[in-house]
This record gives C-alpha cells, sequence and structure tokens, in this order.
C-alpha cells in the first residue's frame, strides 16, 4: 500500500499522463502507474444524477464529444460521449470514468489526490459531494493513501468536521487577495499546500515547511513545465504535478544523482 511517507519529490501525474493521453481517462491513469509516478491528480464533480464523474473542466466542450454543462447530463447521457478522440484518433472509445472506477483500477497501488470541483457543491444531490467521496476512500480502506483537494475552502472545511484523519490539500493560485493562507492552512488542518509553480517563493516553503505542512505545485496550460519543475525542486517543493511524468522523474533522478 503507498503512503504518505516520503523523503524525495513526489510525482504527481496531472490529470493522470495527461501529456501523452487523453486527461482524466483510464487510459491516463493507466500509463501514469506504468509510467512510475507514485500518484495520480483527479478532478470530480456531480452529475445532474448526483454521480461521482471524472472531469476537469466544468462544461464538456474541451475534453469530449458533447456540449453543455456536466452537471445538466445523467451519467447515462454522459458516458455516450466519447473523451479521447479530441485527443488523437487512438484514443477513441474512451469515456467519462467514474470515481469508482478509477479507485478500483489504482487504488492501493499509487497515491490518489482527488480534487474536487468547486461547482460541485451547488448540484442538488441526496447526499454532498464531500460526503459521497469519503465514503468511497472509507470503504475501499483507502485513508492512507488518498489526499482530498479543492480551490471551495468550505468544502475542505466541512470534510474536516467529518474526518479528523482525511488529508486535505489546500489549492490556490498564489493570486488571492486578503487571505490569510498560513491561517486557513492551521485552521482546516491541511496535510499540503498546492500552489501555482511560478507564485511559490522560498519563504512559503520555508514557512509551511515549520509548520509540518507539505507543499506541492501545478502549473497552467501556458506555463512552461520544464521551468517550472526546476525553479520548484530547487525551492525545496515536495511534488510536483506534473503532465509529462517522465519528464519530471528523469529531472528528480538526475537532481538525486
Amino acid at each position: 500500500m503507498p503512503t504518505f511517507e516520503f523523503d524525495q519529490p513526489l510525482c504527481w501525474a496531472h490529470r493522470g499522463f495527461s501529456a501523452k493521453y487523453p486527461e482524466n481517462t483510464l487510459a491516463a491513469f493507466q500509463a501514469a502507474l506504468d509510467a512510475g509516478a507514485e500518484g495520480i491528480e483527479l478532478d470530480v464533480t456531480l452529475t445532474r444524477d448526483g454521480q461521482l464523474v471524472v472531469i476537469h473542466d466544468e462544461t464538456l466542450e474541451r475534453t469530449t464529444s458533447g456540449t453543455g454543462s456536466v452537471s445538466a447530463l445523467d451519467l447515462a447521457e454522459l458516458r455516450t460521449l466519447d473523451a479521447g478522440i479530441w485527443f488523437g484518433p487512438e484514443f477513441a472509445g474512451q469515456r467519462l470514468p467514474l470515481l469508482t472506477e478509477v479507485l478500483d483500477m489504482v487504488g492501493g497501488k499509487m497515491l490518489v489526490n482527488i480534487e474536487i470541483k468547486p461547482e460541485a457543491a451547488h448540484v442538488p444531490a441526496e447526499v454532498p459531494v464531500e460526503r459521497q467521496v469519503l465514503d468511497l476512500i472509507r470503504e475501499r480502506g483507502l485513508l492512507d493513501s488518498v489526499l482530498v483537494s479543492s480551490f471551495d475552502y468550505m468544502i475542505l472545511i466541512r470534510l474536516r468536521g467529518l474526518d479528523e484523519d482525511l488529508r486535505l490539500g489546500l489549492l490556490v493560485t498564489g493570486e488571492e487577495e486578503n487571505i490569510d493562507f498560513r491561517a486557513l492552512v492551521q485552521a482546516i488542518d491541511a496535510f499540503s499546500f498546492h500552489i501555482r509553480a511560478a507564485e511559490l517563493i522560498p519563504d512559503v516553503v520555508d514557512l509551511l515547511h515549520e509548520d509540518g505542512v507539505r507543499v506541492f505545485c501545478w502549473t497552467e496550460s501556458y506555463d512552461d513545465e520544464a521551468l517550472a519543475m526546476a525553479q520548484i525542486l530547487e525551492m525545496g517543493a515536495d511534488g510536483f504535478f506534473a503532465n509529462d511524468v517522465d519528464a519530471f522523474l528523469t529531472r528528480c533522478a538526475e537532481a538525486l544523482a
């Protein structure tokens, strides 16, 4: 069983091995496992009928053959869409996975960072999104290898109220105003702080490490990922959400040589 006891930077496969496979698909997650990533990061939201589906965007156009809002369709309708052909014809037939499918495939084999999308909190559901996510983690005995993150701080606060042991990650862009991130991390007893690599500074790493908090970094699509990798490793960050898994693993190996 993978654990969060590590002494070198973690390679989180960002939406799976998304540099070479269609993001947030089973193909991308399997490729990340095969490539040797320590963990995967995925995005989860709710369908109209309250099911946990894995997709990054609030709408369907960019990564599927569908249109409109994810939450406007039931799971059965969403499962008819192609989530792979946009990336390349060889990936035609990939479907939007359920969170259960991803956990069944990689749970216990690698770490999993489940990012709950803010819009999921506003989809009417008999069971709130954070409760559903927590229940799945507990049912599969994955509390020791799963991290839940979100840009919606209230989702994290509610999760902390539900479980004092669940690892939580506070997600920020680094451009928010009038927010004391260190105080918020402490208030929710977060395990980790997730910030855009371009906004990271050494003082942030040092302060959070003093508090025993891990620092993980991510990039926007327009960022120079290779440059970001070098910068965050130099500053002592604890991990990186890599689109190119091979590149980050190679850079880490070189840094440790």
